[in-house]
């Protein structure tokens, strides 16, 4: 599942690394999610960079050199296209342009103005708090580690909320607060059992 990532989330996963759109940011790096990035958000990072935080840029490169190699990077079409009239900002359209060419399923942004005409565009628009979507016809099966007990488990997730997840464990509905897992959950057993081993040997 292709997903376009949007010049702000990378801003503020770079200025906030503990906060939400970095996690969500981290989410579309893990399967079954492929994230995609064109060449006008690369350019426009740089150049927002330059103008608001001229301080901060050696944490951008730093940033960008240690997560681009996991994207597919795009190009960014020149021909406009119809459906990106109804993104109201001329500088966001080459985004969505280049989402529909990269063959994107989902359109991350952290811009409450685009969130607002989600059904009305194609991919589908979510914010950082939205991600990752359910949908009722996916099974994701993912593990969490219990920080405090060191418990692993794994479960059909049913829903992501600010505070919780809401999983499906052997056909009964457990809620898990997002405080109690270190707010993370894992694609794979290992990771789940590997997690803070580096960070606490």
């Amino acid at each position: 599942m292709r997903v376009m990532i949007d010049t702000n989330i990378f801003i503020s996963a770079a200025l906030f690394p503990n906060g939400r759109a970095a996690e969500a940011l981290f989410k579309a790096l893990l399967s079954p999610y492929q994230p995609v990035v064109c060449d006008y958000v690369i350019d426009e990072l740089h150049r927002k960079f330059q103008e608001k935080f001229p301080e901060r840029t050696v944490e951008l490169e730093a940033f960008l050199y240690t997560a681009l190699p996991a994207f597919d990077i795009v190009s960014t079409p020149e021909e406009m296209v119809d459906s990106e009239l109804k993104i109201r900002d001329p500088k966001d359209r080459p985004i969505l342009r280049a989402a529909l060419n990269a063959g994107a399923d989902l359109f991350l942004t952290g811009d409450p103005i685009q969130i607002h005409i989600r059904d009305e565009v194609d991919p589908l628009l979510l914010s950082e708090k939205d991600f990752p979507p359910y949908f009722p016809w996916v099974e994701w099966r993912l593990f969490y580690k219990n920080k405090y007990t060191g418990e692993i488990g794994y479960g059909i997730i049913e829903q992501v909320k600010d505070y919780y997840y809401l999983f499906r464990v052997e056909g009964r509905l457990v809620r898990l607060r997002k405080p109690d897992l270190g707010s993370r959950v894992f694609c794979s057993e290992m990771d789940a059992r590997n997690y803070g081993k580096l960070a606490n040997p």
